[in-house]
């Protein structure tokens, strides 16, 4: 670590510090937030973020959310967030335009999303209590495009004649701790191919809704788009678990046969 990170670091530990005496009596949510250089989803010193807002929202006993408190980051990228009585909350992070948020889990808090405004999981505050929550980001993006074709013949893969599919629902979805999260969703244009840009970096599962009148097609030999990756759970196809970093593009191939020739 750099001096000058180094410097930055002890900054941002004292302002946490200062910030937390302002908790102390209702208790909340301190963090800080952010830049993943590296990307690897570790704060080891990375430069902070300003302007950043950062909204605790309290969830109601009908399942809306509440705006409790909001703040704004300063150059340190430190946050306080008040939160007066137990229940269950999420943070709502606004980055600046040319932000992403980083991996999930590790020094970060906040959820994979497309685009730059993105929540936590929901958590618990007991009465007084002081919760730490950093939120990381990054100037990357990842993506994946879909290829949804019609496998005609059955061998698991596209051949240049099979048709592709319009108007077909996909999209990525994040699983944590028994709870699954859609990411970002979309429908297939004219040509069966379309890119779910501006993701966070992350271990994903691709999905699709069958459309009517098939079923999900032989698992294809690659992972690409020329080949179905998809296995049918109800309604549904889903890859297995694949992760995308900063500057990748995954693509992902969902072959389906008419229903009609499942017997042959």
């Amino acid at each position: 670590m750099s001096v000058k990170h180094r410097m930055m670091w002890a900054a941002a530990l004292v302002l946490l510090l200062t910030l937390t005496t302002a908790l102390a009596e209702d208790g909340g949510v301190r963090g800080t937030v952010w830049v993943d250089k590296t990307p690897d989803g570790l704060w080891d010193g990375e430069p902070t973020v300003k302007n950043v807002t950062v909204i605790l929202e309290k969830t109601e006993a009908e399942g809306d959310e509440k705006e409790i408190a909001r703040a704004v980051t300063e150059r340190d990228g430190a946050f306080a967030l008040t939160a007066s009585e137990p229940g269950d909350y999420r943070l709502r992070i606004e980055l600046p335009e040319e932000y992403h948020f980083t991996l999930h889990g590790l020094d970060s808090m906040a959820l994979p999303i497309q685009g730059g405004v993105g929540y936590t999981p929901v958590f618990s505050l007991e009465a007084g209590e002081i919760r730490d929550m950093n939120i990381g980001t990054t100037k990357g993006r990842a993506s994946v495009t879909f290829m949804v074709f019609e496998d005609a013949n059955q061998n698991g893969g596209r051949a240049s004649a099979e048709k592709r599919l319009s108007h077909v629902r996909v999209g990525v979805l994040y699983e944590y701790e028994g709870q699954t999260y859609t990411v970002a969703e979309t429908t297939t244009p004219v040509g069966g191919r379309i890119t779910l840009t501006h993701l966070s970096p992350g271990t994903y599962r691709a999905y699709f809704e069958m459309p009517e009148g098939y079923r999900a097609g032989p698992m294809g030999t690659k992972f690409s788009g020329w080949y179905n990756c998809f296995t049918q759970e109800g309604n549904l196809g889903l890859t297995v678990p694949f992760t995308v970093g900063i500057g990748d593009n995954q693509w992902v191939g969902a072959g389906v046969v008419k229903t009609a020739i499942e017997s042959q």
